[in-house]
């Protein structure tokens, strides 16, 4: 996959990453992760017998270069069984890894349980790691927004137990980010929240005055339902807005 360019290569790296850290929040042990992992690494191998000027391709496909992208999982499929002589759980993985929750993927218009879990995990992860990655005609999304993305999509493309088990993995606002809200608020991540990760407890650095408060002030965005998160804050905004930068 390499000779198709670094982004192939490295996405290849990432997937295995984020889906052996998914795998993990599922409660899997290496008997598990193993295949995985192995499964998320090879996910795009079919890429090979795809031109590369439709790889590089500056902007959107046409129909028929769409098309020809859809047949590299077929093609993986292929390889990794025959070619490398892989087992048929790793295998699974290369060809159902666009296979949506669904049934709106590819190749088979799988849906639900239909698919291989390793599949679906795969899935998820490989739709951020490519979220996340700047291309040639696009900057890169935040993490964060990336994962709005994914959250939008549980219960339609994507197995909803997958994805709770992924953001968890993966902390969508981590203990110690900042964060705007929608009143106005500069805050802090004081404490994830599993269940609803886009409502983790918050201290208040900056009210809706602008003014900094002297004592810490919890928000519980669980309970406080008409607050919520606008965006996040990156650190060199946070120290302009405290008089630092």
């Amino acid at each position: 996959v390499a000779h198709k360019g670094k982004y192939l290569h490295n996405l290849g790296v990432n997937v295995s990453i984020l889906a052996m850290a998914t795998g993990f929040s599922l409660g899997y042990g290496k008997e598990k992760l193993t295949p995985l992992g192995v499964g998320a690494l090879l996910h795009d191998v079919g890429m090979v017998r795809v031109p590369s000027y439709i790889i590089e391709k500056e902007g959107a496909l046409t129909p028929d270069e769409y098309n020809r992208v859809k047949t590299h999982t077929v093609y993986g499929y292929r390889v990794v069984l025959n070619e490398i002589g892989m087992e048929n759980e790793i295998a699974d993985i290369v060809m159902q890894h666009h296979e949506m929750y669904d049934g709106s993927g590819y190749p088979r218009k799988l849906k639900g349980n239909d698919i291989s879990v390793y599949a679906r995990i795969v899935s998820v992860c490989d739709v951020f790691a490519a979220m996340i990655k700047k291309r040639s005609y696009r900057e890169e999304h935040l993490s964060y927004h990336a994962m709005k993305n994914i959250l939008g999509g549980s219960n339609r493309k994507y197995d909803p137990d997958i994805v709770k088990a992924f953001l968890s993995s993966m902390a969508i606002h981590p203990v110690g980010s900042v964060v705007e809200l929608n009143n106005g608020v500069i805050a802090k991540v004081v404490s994830a929240n599993p269940e609803l990760p886009l409502r983790p407890k918050v201290t208040v650095l900056i009210d809706e005055f602008g003014v900094k408060p002297g004592t810490g002030i919890i928000i519980d965005l669980e309970s406080e339902k008409s607050v919520f998160i606008k965006k996040p804050v990156a650190k060199v905004d946070l120290k302009q807005m405290l008089g630092e930068g």
